[in-house]
């Protein structure tokens, strides 16, 4: 290891939101040593093992420790395995059916449909049935998850439980956000640290024959006062803010106020993936 930095010279042992001591660094740069024939992605798993490094439902915590591998390259602590290229699995196009065809209207009342409930979407036959809804009528069709999630049928309170819409919420914020930043007041290391305490509600769809005044704010209120209790019940932790951005071109985000959300800003109109950042994308509310 002669030929790398001395963790003793580090004016910071913080990598990725995580601080680790001068001697679980020594230590990695052992491991990464000894196991140079390991694909980083497992190298990750082997380290987070070592060091406990684990979400709250005991999973690996993969994604931060690769992050956090890569920053320690940079800062010449050790070399990683060279990367190996993978082909990514493309996601299939899904075959729209007659069971999300276009259903007779329902124009009413509120009242005449509650208790409205959102339902979890947990059996392999409803995530089917989710996705096919949503990429059937929902602007921005399915795209596959990434990370912690929830799928959400809304409901009606009548005796068939009419399905009404979708709702997914997700553990990936959009990592910087100079608005919610400022509004939330954390430095950069907070950050790091809480930012799956944020879910960001990706996907919201009140069906297109559905015509009742009120329901989409009456299914946020509800949403808010259940899924931190849904998430801590399956994902091990209790989030505490809900995030979700509006395309002011298409929708003025009024069901999103009348449910009390503060609209604290907009994006910048840069895309978020590093990648793509100099290509520009529509401003949206937050």
């Amino acid at each position: 290891m002669s030929n790398h930095l001395d963790v003793e010279v580090l004016e910071s042992t913080t990598f990725a939101g995580k601080r680790f001591t001068r001697k679980q660094l020594s230590r990695i740069q052992v491991t990464v040593a000894e196991i140079q024939n390991l694909r980083n992605r497992e190298l990750g798993h082997t380290i987070c093992e070592h060091h406990g490094w684990l979400t709250p439902n005991r999973n690996n915590k993969i994604q931060s420790c690769l992050k956090a591998l890569e920053q320690m390259e940079k800062i010449g602590l050790f070399t990683l395995p060279k990367k190996v290229a993978t082909k990514k699995r493309p996601q299939k196009d899904i075959q729209w059916t007659e069971k999300t065809d276009k259903q007779p209207g329902v124009c009413c009342d509120l009242d005449n449909l509650m208790p409205v409930q959102i339902r979890k979407v947990i059996r392999k036959k409803e995530i089917l049935l989710w996705n096919e809804y949503v990429d059937r009528y929902h602007y921005l069709k399915y795209r596959r998850p990434i990370g912690s999630h929830s799928r959400y049928f809304i409901v009606s309170g009548d005796s068939n439980e009419t399905v009404l819409g979708c709702l997914l919420f997700s553990a990936t914020p959009v990592y910087a956000l100079t608005s919610r930043d400022q509004w939330i007041g954390w430095t950069e290391k907070d950050r790091s640290k809480h930012l799956n305490l944020i879910l960001n509600n990706s996907r919201f769809l009140i069906f297109p024959w559905i015509d009742v005044p009120n329901l989409s704010s009456k299914v946020l209120s509800i949403t808010s006062k259940q899924i931190a209790n849904d998430w801590e019940m399956d994902h091990g932790y209790r989030p505490v803010l809900l995030e979700t951005f509006v395309d002011p071109t298409k929708y003025k985000g009024t069901s999103y106020q009348a449910a009390n959300w503060s609209c604290i800003g907009q994006t910048s109109g840069s895309q978020w993936n590093d990648k793509l950042k100099d290509q520009k994308v529509s401003k949206k509310d937050m």
